[in-house]
């Protein structure tokens, strides 16, 4: 019994040292992140087999700072976070990155800390919004359960 007890403790003090190794100021990383299911897609968007969303945060801080979107696997776009709304059913976070001729506009509605009595039907709906060099908006509509991929400390 006090072997075990000797192991678990020098596990626990081991674990904890790693944990705060990897803990670097100021370093922004995803924190979730989910597989989005595509719901529909309009003018660019039409087509769209499946795009991943993930939330950066700075290590130690336990707020959003930004998004990271990749559709149909082209390359990533990062959008800084430029509002959130906490209420009753969840928290509504707004990113984007407004520039000519290609500007991006993600909403995210998370249900995961919802306290009302509603169904959604995904923890996470997404709304993304691209105007390219045309002017013509291009929507996407999305859904998707949250992973978490790294505790900040």
């Amino acid at each position: 019994m006090r072997l075990v007890y000797s192991f678990s403790l020098s596990l626990l003090l081991l674990s904890t040292s790693f944990a705060a190794a990897d803990f670097v100021p100021d370093r922004v990383r995803p924190h979730q992140a989910a597989d989005l299911e595509i719901i529909k897609g309009t003018f660019n968007f039409e087509g769209v087999q499946g795009a991943r969303l993930s939330l950066n945060a700075e290590d130690g801080k336990g707020e959003p700072v930004s998004m990271t979107l990749t559709i149909d696997g082209t390359e990533p776009v990062t959008l800084p976070i430029t509002k959130i709304e906490k209420d009753g059913c969840g928290t509504q976070i707004e990113a984007s990155l407004p520039q000519p001729d290609n500007s991006y506009a993600v909403k995210l509605y998370d249900h995961t800390t919802a306290e009302c009595r509603m169904y959604f039907p995904y923890p996470w709906e997404v709304t993304v919004t691209h105007v390219g060099f045309a002017g013509i908006p291009s929507v996407l509509e999305a859904g998707g359960k949250p992973e978490n991929i790294f505790l900040t400390l």
